[in-house]
C-alpha cells in the first residue's frame, strides 16, 4: 500500500478497558484448553454488499479476536483497506463478526488503525481494531510486555485461512465458520529497523513457522495461553494460469513456513491511545466518497 489514508474523526468514542500486563506464570494452560479459548474469542470478518435489488453478498476480510467486551483485534492492513475501498466508491452495507464455533454474527460500528502504520507490514506496527454493538462473550488475554520471546518456543494460531474459505463459504447468519487452530516455534525475532540489535525493549516482529494463507491476516499468536501477536504476514509464491479465453488468473501460494505476527506490545500502546481518545478511527461502513 501507498501513502496515507486519510481518517475522520469524530467525537464518539468507545470504553473501553487496558489489560495491565498479565502475571508471569509459572506453568502452562493445557493446550487444548488454550485453544477452545482462542477460537471461542476468534471472528471472521465479513463485509457485506448488495449484489442485486434480492441478492446480498459477503465478502471474507480477515480474522480478529476479542480483546475486551466489545473490542476485537485485526491488521491495520485490514482495516485500513475498507476505509480505502470505501474513498474508492465501494459501498458496503454493513461490516460484521462471525464468531467461530457458534455464528454468533456481531455488528462492527468503527475501525482504529495504529497511527504509526505507514503501510509496511514488515517495518510498522500493523495493529488495527474493530469496536462492535454487541457484547463479545470470550476474550483472550495479553501476555506480560516484559516477558522474552525464545527461539523455538511453541505458539498456536487461530484464525481462518483463504484456502479453507474457498471451500467452505462463511455466510453470515446462515453457517455456522469453524476457525483453524495451527501450532509452530518461534524462528526468528525482528524489529522493525533491521540495523538494530534485538532486545526484549525493541522486539516487533515474531518470526514463526505456523503455517498461514491469506485469510488468517488478523489471528492471534499465543504462547502459554496468552497473546503474544497478531498474525499479519507471510511468503507466497505467485502462480499465473493463462485461462482458455487468454486471460491470466493469479494464484498466491504459500511459499515455506515462514510468517509474521506483530508484537502485542504495539496492540497495547493502540488500546492506551483508544481509551485516552488519541485515535478514534472512522465509523464504519464508511461512507463511500463520490468522485
Amino acid at each position: 500500500e501507498d501513502g496515507d489514508v486519510a481518517v475522520p474523526v469524530t467525537t464518539q468514542s468507545t470504553a473501553v478497558t487496558v489489560q495491565p500486563p498479565e502475571p508471569i506464570q509459572t506453568s502452562c494452560p493445557p493446550l487444548g484448553e488454550s485453544l477452545e479459548q482462542a477460537n471461542d474469542a476468534t471472528y471472521a470478518i465479513a463485509a457485506e454488499f448488495q449484489v442485486s435489488a434480492s441478492e446480498t453478498g459477503y465478502w471474507t476480510v480477515g480474522t480478529a479476536w476479542a480483546v475486551d467486551d466489545h473490542v476485537l483485534v485485526t491488521n491495520a492492513h485490514i482495516t485500513r483497506a475498507l476505509v480505502e475501498m470505501a474513498d474508492q466508491g465501494v459501498q458496503f452495507e454493513r461490516i460484521l463478526a462471525v464468531q467461530a464455533g457458534t455464528g454468533e454474527v456481531v455488528t462492527i460500528t468503527r475501525e482504529l488503525t495504529h497511527p504509526n502504520y505507514d503501510g509496511d507490514p514488515l517495518r510498522s506496527p500493523d495493529v488495527g481494531l474493530f469496536t462492535t454493538l454487541e457484547p463479545l462473550a470470550v476474550t483472550l488475554p495479553l501476555a506480560d510486555p516484559t516477558v522474552d520471546i525464545s527461539l523455538g518456543d511453541e505458539v498456536q494460531l487461530v484464525g481462518f485461512p483463504g484456502d479453507v474459505n474457498d471451500q467452505i463459504r462463511i455466510e453470515p447468519g446462515e453457517t455456522v465458520p469453524q476457525a483453524t487452530s495451527l501450532t509452530g516455534r518461534v524462528t526468528a525475532r525482528r524489529s522493525h529497523d533491521d540495523r538494530d540489535e534485538v532486545t526484549i525493549e525493541n522486539l516487533d516482529v515474531i518470526q514463526h513457522q505456523a503455517p498461514t494463507t491469506p485469510g488468517t491476516s488478523g489471528s492471534s499468536l499465543m504462547s502459554c495461553g496468552r497473546v503474544i501477536g497478531v498474525n499479519n504476514a507471510g511468503t507466497v509464491n505467485l502462480i499465473v494460469t493463462p485461462g482458455p479465453d487468454g486471460e491470466l488468473t493469479v494464484d498466491r501460494q504459500a511459499a515455506a513456513s515462514n510468517n509474521f505476527a506483530v508484537h502485542h506490545r504495539h496492540i497495547q500502546t493502540l488500546l492506551t491511545l483508544m481509551a485516552n481518545n488519541a485515535v478514534q478511527g472512522t465509523e464504519m461502513p464508511a461512507p463511500a466518497r463520490e468522485g
